[in-house]
């Protein structure tokens, strides 16, 4: 029977160890670079698990714009970069749609071992081996559907049969299919000895059952904030801004820092 597994973990447990370990051994095994193939949602999930993107593997566009049956020629150059495959990790689940999950089953069964599964049922991913999502769901999620919602979406029919509802439902499902079998990885390895407090505050702060920051861990949070009781002068705040690393919810406002950011080093350099 092909193997369906999803295996969580915090940061640092080990879950990048885990994946690059079964691929080097998968790969050596079989003396194939393409026997696995393993990619991720972005493009820093990709280049972290030794990959690529699933969008650009698979082809998938944006969710409305993804035929649920591609043309023969996507189809035949899928095969062609699949026909060895008998593996598929997928890093960063949580960050995962349902709509690219279910895309990427289906051109999987249509194209995996030269597509002979496609139309054979009681098969999935093309009948392949072996298929891992790794991730953590207390991370970042997608803008749009996601795992979370598949139970409430499993075994109903699509509202509508246009072609984006039905990837999006085949994905409700094997988010439903791939964690009936899930392992957790629970120790965290990353963090060195005399961390303790690191250790505990980044466990607590996923507010898990029975886990929640204390009053001062919480204080210590709020501490490294920038306007926190006037702990940073006016100087440390601008270096501060200046040289940390910046995340935005948004491309339209990544771009206006980093214009505004060039702007301020060409005229400074001036």
């Amino acid at each position: 029977e092909p193997l369906r597994i999803t295996v969580m973990g915090e940061g640092g447990t080990g879950k990048s160890v885990l994946i690059n370990a079964i691929v080097a051994m998968m790969r050596s095994m079989f003396q194939c670079e393409d026997c696995v193939v393993v990619c991720g949602p972005t493009g820093a999930a990709a280049y972290n698990a030794g990959g690529v993107t699933l969008h650009s593997f698979f082809g998938i566009g944006k969710s409305g714009k993804t035929p649920y049956n591609p043309s023969e020629a996507k189809l035949n150059k899928l095969r062609t970069k699949l026909k060895n495959c008998i593996g598929l990790v997928v890093d960063e689940r949580s960050m995962v749609e349902a709509h690219s999950l279910g895309t990427m089953e289906r051109y999987m069964q249509l194209s995996a071992r030269g597509g002979h599964y496609a139309e054979v049922e009681n098969t999935d991913w093309g009948n392949i081996p072996f298929v891992m999502l790794v991730g953590d769901d207390y991370q970042l999620p997608p803008i749009l559907s996601r795992a979370f919602f598949a139970l409430l979406n499993y075994g109903k029919l699509p509202p509508k049969e246009n072609d984006s509802v039905k990837l999006l439902y085949n994905g409700y499902k094997q988010f439903v299919l791939m964690g009936k079998k899930t392992v957790k990885l629970s120790q965290v390895k990353r963090i060195v000895e005399g961390q303790d407090q690191l250790r505990s505050i980044l466990s607590n702060v996923r507010g898990l059952p029975g886990q929640n920051l204390s009053e001062e861990q919480i204080q210590l949070l709020m501490s490294y904030h920038l306007n926190y009781d006037d702990r940073f002068s006016e100087e440390d705040v601008a270096e501060l801004k200046k040289e940390s690393i910046h995340l935005f919810a948004t491309r339209d406002d990544r771009d206006k820092y980093n214009m505004s950011a060039l702007k301020r080093d060409n005229s400074e350099e001036q």
